[in-house]
């Protein structure tokens, strides 16, 4: 049995080697199959993590009255987390919001000096609040929009308004992006099967007198398929080595460029490096598998046995 085994991958090595620029070609396509698929991972993971960085944006920031109390705000944001459409909360006191404020002009002398004539905190309390999707803002609006806390809010800076209509707008850039990429993946992943079946049939005829001897001196149809299964296991496993280590040299060239469209500390060489084992064996399986059904369909069409 392993001395069979044995045989049918020298075969398989033999197969693969005196057809080498056939060998080369078929390995170029399905390397060219693996990448398109391998752009279309990076698109999803770029733009989710696109749509995340702008989600981190948005807020809802309320600025009370100044003669609202803090007890009054704190009662307030105690039944806001309460609320399981609210992520988090956060309270800035008057003194905080005056602080910032005076920061955010700080190069402007008129209101420098208006602030100074002025005897008391003219701000008030205000809360940040983050909601955990998008949708759940206009609810949490209503919230305070409620008899008994309207009248205490000075105003509202709704962002998330704003914010929704880029990703609406992004994700629309992205669903034409993903299906650009699903089509271009498609199309490679048909040219790669009939590559395959192609490759198969032709060593079939190649080794078709070898193939003959074989049955005459009593070989098992197992053993005549086993290096023809065995080379499509070869091309699918190559193929998927020759796209890991392309892809790592590609993907740290582009990573600077998209690091500067991203706040957060995402960064794409890490992803990639952390998830190559899965990635590599998701591309292997499924290579394997195409090919596998490429060959049995040219077995079974060209092989006598």
């Amino acid at each position: 049995m392993l001395i069979s085994f044995i045989r049918i991958i020298k075969f398989a090595f033999q197969n693969f080697w005196r057809n080498i620029w056939l060998s080369i070609a078929t390995l170029s396509i399905i390397v060219l199959t693996l990448i398109s698929i391998s752009s279309l991972i990076f698109v999803t993971v770029l733009t989710n993590e696109a749509i995340n960085s702008v989600k981190q944006l948005v807020d809802l920031n309320v600025s009370f009255k100044p003669e609202v109390t803090l007890e009054e705000v704190q009662e307030i944001e105690v039944s806001l987390r309460e609320l399981e459409q609210v992520s988090t909360t956060v309270f800035i006191s008057k003194t905080e919001a005056l602080k910032e404020f005076e920061a955010f002009h700080k190069d402007e002398e008129l209101i420098q000096e208006s602030l100074k004539e002025l005897d008391e905190n003219p701000l008030g309390h205000a809360l940040v609040v983050k909601a955990k999707n998008l949708e759940d803002y206009p609810f949490v609006l209503t919230f305070f929009q409620e008899e008994g806390r309207e009248d205490k809010i000075q105003e509202f800076n709704k962002n998330f308004e704003k914010h929704e209509v880029i990703l609406e707008k992004m994700a629309l850039v992205t669903k034409r992006v993903r299906e650009l990429a699903l089509a271009i993946s498609i199309v490679f992943v048909l040219i790669a099967v009939l590559i395959v079946f192609n490759t198969i049939r032709i060593a079939i005829y190649t080794h078709s007198e070898e193939i003959s001897i074989m049955k005459l001196v009593g070989a098992s149809n197992a053993f005549v398929r086993g290096p023809f299964i065995f080379e499509s296991f070869w091309y699918a496993f190559i193929a998927t080595a020759i796209t890991l280590a392309l892809l790592y040299p590609l993907v740290n060239v582009v990573n600077p460029y998209i690091n500067q469209f991203f706040s957060s500390n995402f960064d794409l060489v890490t992803y990639y490096t952390q998830n190559i084992v899965w990635i590599g064996l998701y591309e292997f399986v499924g290579m394997l598998l195409l090919n596998l059904v490429a060959t049995s369909v040219a077995l079974g069409k060209y092989l006598d046995v």
